[in-house]
């Protein structure tokens, strides 16, 4: 089957078409709405940019988005962008609908002020090197949870049940936490609900030099993300 590429769009553009395929395609269709809300509504910076890939009938079997960031690289920030939400309808799946949308986003970060587009997966490694990504090493994602309620709710569906378990995990993970059990110098503490304001940026500004290449960690962008 000849697969078509349609031109690219803003979210807003082709809003229904990106509910219905994340809601068939994602796992946790279930709560695409939130998840556009929050991707493609709310993010601080410019508008994502999408294509959705047609087939010969004109039916819209599977999209990707370009959604961009700030990052630090070298000594410089530059306007970049990640490849996210790489999907395809199962009957779909045999590479070249998937191949075709990622080139699609080489092409437009090629001809564009992008500095580089890069992609967070494990699924579609071998699709984005076919459309010309290089591997430049792996990413380090730090996290510490304190809270896991959010996390559960891809298991437990039901509120009330959920926040009870969420109450048993996060008690647990706080008798693991070590600063549990550490003494802190005098006038400090340890905040479980911090505000991001400029002290988050006065922060980034020291720990960036430690890292070639970092995703900006703005207290705008912490915001957003958390």
């Amino acid at each position: 089957m000849n697969y078509t590429i349609a031109a690219p769009a803003t979210a807003d553009d082709v809003k229904d078409d990106l509910l219905r395929l994340m809601q068939s395609n994602f796992p946790w269709g279930h709560q695409a709405d939130l998840w556009y809300r929050w991707g493609y509504e709310q993010s601080p910076y410019r508008p994502n940019v999408c294509w959705l890939v047609e087939t010969e009938a004109r039916e819209r079997v599977g999209f990707t988005s370009l959604m961009p960031r700030r990052m630090k690289v070298g000594e410089q920030v530059h306007e970049t962008g990640q490849a996210a939400n790489l999907n395809v309808a199962a009957e779909h799946r045999n590479a070249l609908a998937a191949v075709k949308l990622q080139r699609a986003v080489v092409s437009h970060v090629d001809q564009s002020k992008m500095a580089l587009a890069f992609g967070i997966t494990r699924n579609a490694v071998a699709v984005l090197c076919r459309a010309g990504y290089r591997d430049l090493g792996g990413f380090s994602r730090w996290i510490k949870f304190f809270r896991t309620e959010h996390k559960l709710t891809r298991w437990i569906p039901w509120t009330v049940p959920r926040r009870a378990v969420a109450s048993f995990v996060d008690l647990g993970l706080r008798l693991r936490a070590a600063e549990t059990y550490q003494g802190l110098p005098a006038g400090w503490q340890v905040l479980f609900d911090p505000l991001f304001d400029e002290r988050f940026d006065d922060l980034w500004q020291t720990a960036s030099a430690n890292f070639a290449v970092a995703t900006e960690r703005t207290s705008e962008y912490l915001q957003w993300r958390f």
